[in-house]
């Protein structure tokens, strides 16, 4: 039988993902055998002509299945990176986006010093742990309407020593008291621009995690209102929103008698956060 070496392998893979339409082939090639091999990728370089076992191509080959066919390279590995940190992702959490990390960014540039956070549709526990570790002095709470996202969550949190209640609820239903600070990436895509959606997203990530009604404005809706019995006299409410919904998010919020909407733009120039206060 003939050994294949780390680079036949990686070439061979490379062209499969290539041909199967998969974006970034090489790279995504060098991140699943570095995964299987336990090496950082830049190490695959000085390791080129060592052979693989069985055992290793048995397991790589599996993973390059599963990522030929669309699946999420970060649901292959098990994991993605964070801001600093790494987290457990699965097919029951949505993988964070950068510009959730944007989102946190804003945050700790906005100069605020929160005693309570909630953080509303913790999924993976991103947002709730990144927030955690920024402001230690704090109590977190997250929540989410799915028992295995929260499972998740806590494992994620588990492993950076951060304290934070985690508690099952669609939205506000079970939150209780007022919170200085109020952040939710929630569901912001319509139906319509669903069915326009890579195949990673729509056959694999969690459909609940992504889709907010027609015009993608559902749990906006239901978090601009619920937050007007939750926010401290002081406190702020920072959203995550979708491509072209900040006019909307500014009326519905004005209709609610916040005084003080502001829009902030994303890496890509695009509306992507609003912040609300009284």
């Amino acid at each position: 039988m003939k050994n294949w070496s780390i680079l036949e392998v990686l070439n061979w893979t490379t062209s499969f993902f290539a041909e199967k339409g998969v974006p970034s082939p090489r790279v995504d090639a060098e991140w699943l055998i570095a995964h299987v091999l336990e090496l950082k990728r830049i190490e695959l370089y000085t390791n080129f002509q060592k052979p693989l076992s069985p055992a290793e191509r048995e397991r790589i080959r599996n993973l390059v299945v599963r990522r030929a066919n669309r699946e999420p390279l970060q649901y292959c590995l098990g994991n993605t990176q964070f801001m600093d940190f790494e987290l457990e992702v699965c097919k029951t959490v949505l993988i964070p986006r950068p510009e959730t990390e944007q989102l946190i960014e804003l945050i700790q540039n906005w100069g605020v010093k929160p005693t309570s956070i909630l953080d509303i549709g913790t999924g993976s526990g991103a947002i709730a742990i990144a927030l955690a570790k920024c402001f230690p002095q704090a109590e977190v709470t997250a929540v989410d309407i799915s028992t295995e996202a929260l499972k998740v969550a806590r494992r994620n949190a588990g492993k950076y020593n951060v304290d934070i209640q985690f508690i099952q609820s669609d939205l506000f239903s079970k939150s209780e008291g007022k919170f200085d600070l109020i952040v939710s990436n929630p569901p912001y895509i319509s139906t319509e621009e669903y069915a326009t959606l890579e195949p990673e997203i729509t056959n694999f990530e969690p459909k609940e995690a992504l889709l907010s009604g027609n015009k993608g404005l559902e749990h906006i809706r239901g978090i601009v209102i619920g937050a007007k019995k939750h926010l401290s006299n002081s406190g702020l409410l920072f959203l995550e929103i979708g491509h072209k919904q900040a006019e909307s998010v500014v009326t519905l919020a004005k209709e609610q008698r916040y005084s003080n909407i502001e829009i902030r733009k994303d890496m890509n120039g695009i509306e992507r956060f609003v912040v609300i206060s009284w």
